[in-house]
């Protein structure tokens, strides 16, 4: 008996680690995924994405539908808007149009069921619907507060950053980056500088340093930076570049948390750093 017991348990442990460990996601309702959600790097039909947008509306787009939420999405260059449906628990049902950039708004609506769950409090989506969207599973959505523009004085100091993608790294790393931890210093030197480091997959040391060449309005900077890739004996992977890459910073605050985008050129174009935590200052 004792023999059937155990192998009962094993079976079952051996389910539960095949499958991600969802949080009660039967009791997740609207009221717990409505916002703006950002997904980063994620594989659709085979097509990879920097990022993939969906916002969980409160409210229909059509002011005098019966229904009472939308769902959009911002996939690559297209924009897929719910038009008529509703949620039931985590559960979104309706019909979507959509448009690219170059092309109009489709009249013909087309079904999509949407289901929602949260995994380490990270949102997933699953997608079932007719074509051109079609069917498919995103996960690691991070929920974006209500942000505001933060200058210099607010921003600088050291922060911690979890889970970073850098997509362009040099060649010579042999693919894209992920930062488990990561630490973006701001500092007035001066000049004013911004230095970017962490340790990826590979347990490489990557390291983005440089100063602010110009400082506009709503946080936004010009960084030009150097960048260095190593080994944890210090032997180099990618090497120092001897010209600065230049590079806009954007600073945000939110729930006292730090957020940053950097887009232009070199391996810091397109990455996005969420829910930053500021550091005690180095003695």
């Amino acid at each position: 008996m004792r023999r059937f017991v155990l192998l009962g348990l094993l079976v079952t442990a051996a389910l539960l680690v095949g499958c991600p460990i969802n949080q009660n996601p039967s009791n997740i309702t609207v009221e717990d995924v409505i916002g703006e959600w950002d997904f980063i790097n994620v594989t659709i039909k085979d097509k990879t994405y920097d990022k993939v947008h969906v916002s969980v509306l409160d409210h229909p787009h059509d002011t005098k539908s019966p229904f009472k939420n939308g769902v959009d999405l911002n996939i690559g260059d297209c924009f897929y808007m719910t038009s008529d449906g509703d949620f039931s628990d985590n559960v979104y049902t309706g019909e979507y149009l959509y448009k690219t950039s170059d092309s109009e708004w489709t009249t013909e609506a087309q079904d999509i069921t949407v289901t929602f769950s949260l995994i380490d409090y990270k949102l997933q989506i699953h997608i079932e619907a007719d074509d051109p969207l079609g069917s498919f599973t995103i996960q690691g959505g991070i929920k974006i507060p209500q942000l505001t523009a933060a200058g210099f004085d607010l921003v600088e100091g050291i922060w911690q950053f979890t889970d970073v993608w850098i997509l362009y790294q040099p060649e010579e790393v042999g693919g894209g980056s992920l930062l488990s931890t990561c630490t973006l210093k701001i500092k007035d030197y001066p000049p004013k500088a911004l230095e970017l480091k962490g340790i990826d997959q590979h347990d490489y040391d990557c390291d983005y340093y440089g100063h602010i060449s110009d400082e506009g309005e709503g946080g936004l900077y010009q960084w030009s930076y150097f960048y260095e890739i190593t080994r944890s004996d210090d032997t180099t992977v990618a090497e120092l570049t001897s010209t600065p890459t230049t590079i806009t910073a954007k600073f945000s605050l939110g729930d006292g948390k730090l957020f940053a985008e950097f887009d232009g050129e070199g391996p810091l174009d397109g990455v996005r750093l969420y829910y930053g935590i500021k550091q005690p200052e180095e003695g």
